[in-house]
Formats: C-alpha cells, sequence, structure tokens
C-alpha cells in the first residue's frame, strides 16, 4: 500500500466533498454539518493557513495514488490536536497514516499529542493500540485522550 501526503487545497472540491459528507464519517463528526463547494474550499483553506511545523498540519492523504481523506495535527486549547480522517474504502491504511503522523510529530520535537472524540467513536481500543490513553471524559462533549512522544 503506497501512502502519501500533498496539500489540501489543492484536492478537487468534488472529492473533498465525498470524503468530507460521507454520512459513515459525518455521523462522528458533531461539529461538522454539511459541506457545500464553497464552505469545503474554505474549510481546506483554513486548514492550510493553520501555524504549526513543516509536515504536520491538516494535509491530503492519498492512498495508492486515490484521494482518501486528510490527516495531520492542529493546535486545540488542550494541546495538538491529531487527527485522522479517511474514505470508508481506505479504513485500513489508518494504522499506517497514524504511526507515519505520530513519528513526523516526534521527528518535530513534539512531546505529546492529543486526538478528541465524540462519545459515538467508541475508541478506547482502537486509540489504545496507537498508545493513547484517555485523560478527559467531555471537552466540550468530546473524549479527550493523550500519547506520549519519545523524543527525536
Amino acid at each position: 500500500m503506497d501512502v502519501h501526503y500533498g496539500p489540501l487545497p489543492e484536492v478537487p472540491t468534488e472529492q473533498l466533498l465525498e470524503v468530507l459528507n460521507d454520512a459513515r464519517i459525518a455521523r462522528h463528526m458533531p461539529l461538522w454539518g454539511e459541506f457545500s463547494p464553497e464552505g469545503v474550499r474554505e474549510w481546506a483553506l483554513a486548514k492550510a493557513a493553520l501555524d504549526v511545523p513543516e509536515g504536520l498540519g491538516p494535509q491530503a492523504v492519498y492512498v495508492d495514488g486515490r484521494f482518501a481523506g486528510w490527516a495531520g495535527i492542529q493546535p486545540e486549547d488542550f494541546g495538538p490536536d491529531f487527527a485522522v480522517v479517511l474514505a470508508p474504502w481506505a479504513w485500513g491504511a489508518g494504522g499506517l497514516v497514524a504511526e507515519q503522523l505520530l513519528a513526523r510529530a516526534a521527528a518535530a520535537g513534539l512531546t505529546e499529542v492529543f486526538i478528541a472524540l465524540p462519545p459515538t467513536r467508541h475508541a478506547d481500543r482502537v486509540v489504545g493500540r496507537l498508545g493513547f490513553t484517555r485523560v478527559a471524559d467531555d471537552v466540550d462533549g468530546f473524549i479527550v485522550y493523550r500519547r506520549i512522544l519519545a523524543s527525536a
């Protein structure tokens, strides 16, 4: 499986909409709602403009040459927030994408990262395999997990 990354604003609007408005993904993203073509463009530009170390911010994920979703780290009140959001056909690549991003975060000098997930995800086991532990049960309706990173 070949995984590579690119700028979110370069992904065609239709492809972004297909992933972000997929009901199987959107049901776990309570802050989203449904994206319009204009809204998805604004969202991609805002993600690309975040002030994060090079290679860590939200970026497009391609699996075997096909746009699969996005992944990256963005600043939140509780710390650097880690996210991997993939189309259902690419869910099998999630572990690889997560490990690559976590390795880049450690190499960039981050000492910890967090994941904030809605309770609908029932994610304790999955994020536990990635080395995350639950640290808060209700931060604005999300369960927050933390992973300590080994320094580079």
